[in-house]
């Protein structure tokens, strides 16, 4: 079947993935269409037999095999699904001189010191203004003098790669999958979304809903002037925001293996917005859940709200990616066949943009269009997939933020250091100081394998450890020593960062520090 080759199907991800022109009118056009995306996830029972470097039917390629896949549709019995990836691409690439071996080493070894230069910069830039590539270049000649002239000048371009946009992205859905269920919880985040100013669209997954928008690097006028035009201040505070990256983290952002999709390390500061990003969309899922329960209370459904996916007989607002890389974080793509059940189509499609319903909020409609394919058609040619600018919403968040208690006492904790030397004392102790002040969580980390990957144990650890006093790090500490404990064996894919992994005391507490 052929679908993905369509001209309205490219045009729609071209604009979706952040090209500058609107009309894609073939393969080769999208070969070489400006996107803005880094890498798309292709999702395929048939994706090996295509895709010779496939050992599994999901695969995060580039620009290229993309283009590839696409040309090939008809040959599949059923069209791939597609999925932009959150990394986007940097403001400028590097040339590593074949020395990315060394970068690698070299950043992996020294991640506080970089974490450091970040922070100055930050400080220097809100304190007289500073300009953030300066005081970087300024600081790598100074911590990193005894590196070579060349390294040191490659060095400063990967520090100082910044993405070309930042993805707003809340992912809602509900299990089991209902969409008259969600219906209060969409118009409430709607609005409150729009409260904020905030531009976006809203499209149609499998089972919900995602709220999309785009903060980019550069804006027209209005901005930082750094001499390569003006740098979007929504953008600078998002990366301030992010805070510093942990050690592990930064090691799975670096590397680059052989045979790996990707090329380069992931550039650093893409990572920051992202964190950034994902406190914010934290911060507003959080403070919104209470009036999404009153909201279903009122129309006689229950009002069940979490935040992992993994939950049953819930409204979902996922906020999981907080546990992975900016490169390991995918959504689905605007124009892409949802690709869970092969029957009926289900294409996914735009619902509303800037506040605009193009269903009117009629989901017999809605349904009807996403399920026939030359209704979809005319749908994607009339909404296209272009994602608006949020940054006026994203300022106004940011500064709502700054003042909130999820912030004070969430998020600022948890981007303090873990003390290595306290994770070998719960291990080589056998966890004595659980015994003595927590005993009742014992039987979970001695089934860490399950328990220790299960939200819903988890959320009752955690909870526990907070009526003993514990604190956000101490859960953090914990969590990181169990995936850590050779004993214990915790099976978590070597992708993931476990770093990040421990974070789900911020995942799962969340709504304890609301306001």
């Amino acid at each position: 079947m052929r679908w993905n080759s369509y001209d309205f199907v490219l045009s729609t991800d071209i604009q979706f993935n952040g090209a500058s022109f609107d009309y894609c009118p073939d393969i080769e056009a999208y070969k070489h269409a400006d996107i803005k995306t880094e890498y798309q996830t292709i999702v395929s029972p048939e994706l090996s037999r295509v895709y010779s470097r496939a050992a599994r039917s999901y695969e995060s390629a580039d620009q290229s095999i993309c283009a590839h896949v696409r040309a090939i549709d008809h040959q599949l019995p059923f069209p791939a699904e597609f999925f932009q990836c959150l990394l986007q691409k940097p403001s400028h690439y590097v040339d590593f001189k074949g020395r990315v071996g060394e970068i690698m080493d070299i950043v992996r070894r020294n991640h506080t010191v970089i974490n450091g230069i970040f922070h100055k910069a930050f400080a220097e830039f809100y304190g007289w203004g500073a300009q953030i590539d300066k005081t970087i270049y300024s600081e790598v000649d100074t911590c990193f003098r005894f590196l070579d002239d060349e390294l040191r000048s490659i060095l400063k371009g990967y520090l100082t790669q910044k993405p070309q946009r930042s993805i707003f992205m809340l992912d809602i859905e509900s299990s089991p999958a209902s969409f008259d269920w969600l219906e209060p919880v969409y118009q409430t985040l709607k609005w409150h979304l729009r409260n904020y100013g905030l531009d976006f669209i809203a499209s149609v997954s499998g089972k919900g809903y995602h709220f999309i928008s785009q903060i980019p690097l550069y804006t027209g006028d209005y901005g930082y002037d750094d001499g390569k035009g003006h740098l979007n201040y929504a953008m600078i505070n998002l990366m301030a925001v992010g805070g510093a990256i942990r050690p592990e983290t930064v090691d799975h952002l670096v590397s680059v293996r052989w045979g790996s999709r990707k090329l380069a390390p992931t550039p650093l500061l893409s990572q920051r917005a992202y964190q950034g990003m994902i406190k914010l969309q934290q911060f507003f899922a959080v403070n919104t859940a209470d009036e999404i329960r009153r909201s279903l209370s009122s129309k006689s459904m229950a009002p069940w709200v979490n935040f992992t996916d993994s939950e049953n007989d819930t409204v979902i607002l996922d906020l999981t990616s907080m546990l992975r890389q900016s490169e390991m974080a995918v959504f689905g793509s605007v124009g892409s066949l949802y690709n869970k059940s092969r029957y009926p189509y289900k294409v996914r499609l735009i619902r509303s943009r800037n506040g605009h319903e193009y269903f009117n909020n009629d989901l017999s409609w809605m349904h009807h269009t996403r399920n026939d394919l030359g209704a979809a058609k005319m749908h994607l040619v009339h909404s296209g997939g272009r994602i608006p600018d949020g940054t006026r919403g994203i300022e106004n968040m940011l500064q709502a933020y700054s003042k909130s208690r999820i912030k004070r006492e969430l998020h600022d904790p948890c981007d303090r250091d873990i003390n290595p030397d306290r994770i070998r004392d719960f291990i080589n102790s056998n966890y004595r100081e659980i015994w003595r002040r927590c005993p009742s969580i014992l039987h979970d980390i001695e089934k860490a394998q399950p328990n220790f990957l299960s939200p819903q144990s988890l959320k009752w650890v955690y909870e526990q450890m907070a009526n003993k006093g514990f604190s956000i790090l101490d859960m953090m500490t914990l969590s990181k020593a169990v995936y850590c404990d050779p004993v214990k064996r915790v099976d978590i894919d070597p992708k993931y960062s476990k770093d990040e992994w421990c974070r789900w005391p911020a995942v799962l507490m969340g709504e304890w520090f609301k306001g």
